[in-house]
């Protein structure tokens, strides 16, 4: 398997001929938390299995990808850069990650690589009904189409989609409404310099793939209450903040970021992985 950089250390047991090994990809994975927290939670969980970062670049994804067929790595974690990309390498995916349009992990089956998404469900379920049953998602990509059929499995009544362009919202409607039951759509325009009022949501979540990271572009809000519930993928540092937290914390409202979606997606990850349902849960990781 082609690498920009050696992988760092396994965290947890010691490796051996019998250890199940799995990776995350990333442009930076040696630096990340998350190769050390599945370790303690494959420990936790009594398993002989470790997780390894990965240094990639994204011209050598599809490379990298294919040499998991041959690999010991039985599965690997993605960065979101890396998501539409690793899915034109897999030979098969979920019916959510076809419609969505990426994956955020994947596992080697058979010599097989299969791909899904785990972080869509995990978000969703971390959001609580509030009085209106209303949600507010801002972004029109592949995280905002798997966030929409959570939403509708999950009976939200209506879905506001937050979007600069009218077009890129109707795409979004047009690709998930032949699978959805129950959630109505509304579109409302907003951007850095048009305001989008929150009063009339329980719910914001930042589905925009800047999202994912604490530098994202600026969103402008307002009517925020401390009822309301805050959601991006970020997984901040010790010194930075998202948009959308600091917005959560002027209004003293709930804020749930990437480490905490990750804690609830590591069990849909662990149940493909390895066909069993965990007994322990991910620890949170903390921030810093």
């Amino acid at each position: 398997m082609k690498e920009t950089q050696e992988a760092n250390p396994p965290i947890g047991k010691m490796i051996d001929k019998q250890t199940l090994l799995f990776g995350f990809i990333a442009p930076t994975a040696t630096s990340s938390k998350l190769p050390r927290a599945f370790g303690h939670y494959f420990e936790a969980n009594g398993l002989n299995a470790s997780m390894v970062g990965l240094n990639i670049r994204e011209e050598d994804l599809r490379f990298t990808l294919n040499g998991l067929k041959s690999s010991q790595l039985r599965g690997v974690l993605l960065d979101p850069l890396y998501g539409k990309d690793a899915l034109s390498a897999m030979d098969f995916a979920t019916e959510e990650a076809q419609i969505a349009g990426f994956i955020d992990a994947c596992a080697v089956q058979h010599g097989k690589l299969v791909g899904h998404i785990a972080s869509a469900l995990a978000a969703v379920s971390l959001v609580d009904f509030g009085i209106h049953k209303r949600i507010a998602l801002w972004g029109t990509g592949g995280m905002a189409k798997a966030l929409a059929l959570q939403l509708d499995f999950a009976k939200w009544d209506e879905i506001v989609l937050i979007s600069d362009r009218v077009e890129s919202a109707m795409e979004l409607i047009e690709t998930v409404a032949a699978h959805m039951k129950h959630a109505r759509f509304d579109i409302m325009r907003a951007n850095d310099a048009l305001s989008f009022n929150a009063s009339k949501v329980d719910a914001l979540i930042n589905a925009t793939t800047v999202g994912a990271y604490a530098h994202d572009k600026a969103l402008r809000i307002s009517g925020l209450e401390t009822s309301h519930t805050l959601l991006d993928f970020a997984f901040h540092g010790a010194a930075t903040c998202s948009s959308f937290e600091d917005y959560a914390k002027a209004a003293q409202a709930n804020y749930i970021g990437g480490y905490d979606i990750m804690a609830q997606a590591a069990s849909t990850h662990f149940k493909v992985w390895f066909e069993q349902e965990p007994k322990q849960l991910f620890l949170p990781i903390k921030r810093g």
